[in-house]
């Protein structure tokens, strides 16, 4: 009589009449990989994408920086002109004023208020670039005492123009405008020395802010590159 066996038998008796070797080659574990220490992909990009963004912002903050820079630059040599200038103008009138007295010319008339137009100008371009320091270092004062002034010296061209110019002369050389000339210079001082601390406060602060973002840019590229 035949027995025919069929795969399921064939396989079982395989098993059952294997070598012990084969046997135990049947119970080795499966192999497991170690954890890979590097953080997840995701996590890179996204560092790696922060990073590009504030390597980005820093570099248009730093083009803000330099124009900044270079706006107080000019800002300084432009004050540092209109202070010179309203010193000259200042003069210029003053001794315009002093020449009509004496003379009763209506050429020292003119050219006087020639003066006082560009200083007005002066004033108000001043007042445009460094209002705080303007009206905090006494610019309303200033003003005050330029009209003051100018009041004196009206009277004076109108003396000398009506042929009293002995008169005129003494209204120049009073004591009230002495008083006001001594009271403007002083003035001018204050605010010409006010300006030179605005401009370098400004300047430092700037310098300081671009180091912080050197060290912030740096920084980043560090932790990128421990990423």
């Amino acid at each position: 009589m035949v027995v025919r066996l069929g795969p399921k038998n064939i396989r079982r008796d395989m098993a059952d009449s294997g070598s012990p070797a084969m046997r135990k080659d049947t119970n080795i574990p499966a192999v497991v990989s170690a954890p890979s220490s590097r953080p997840p992909f995701g996590i890179v990009l996204a560092v790696l994408a922060g990073a590009a963004c504030l390597l980005t912002c820093i570099g248009w903050t730093l083009t803000e920086v330099q124009r900044h820079l270079s706006n107080i630059r000019n800002d300084q040599m432009r004050l540092q002109e209109l202070t010179g200038a309203i010193r000259n103008l200042n003069e210029a009138m003053t001794m315009s004023a002093q020449m009509g007295a004496a003379t009763g010319e209506a050429v020292w008339e003119n050219r006087y208020k020639q003066h006082q137009k560009l200083l007005a100008e002066s004033f108000h371009e001043l007042a445009l670039i460094a209002p705080d320091v303007y009206l905090r270092e006494g610019g309303k004062e200033m003003d005050d005492v330029t009209d003051w002034s100018i009041a004196i010296e009206r009277r004076a061209f109108d003396l000398a123009r009506a042929g009293n110019t002995l008169k005129a002369r003494k209204e120049l050389s009073g004591e009230d405008y002495v008083g006001l000339k001594r009271k403007y210079a002083a003035g001018m001082d204050r605010i010409h020395a006010a300006l030179g601390a605005y401009i370098t406060e400004s300047a430092g602060a700037l310098y300081k802010g671009l180091w912080i973002l050197v060290g912030i840019s740096v920084g980043a590229v560090f932790v990128a590159g421990l990423v």
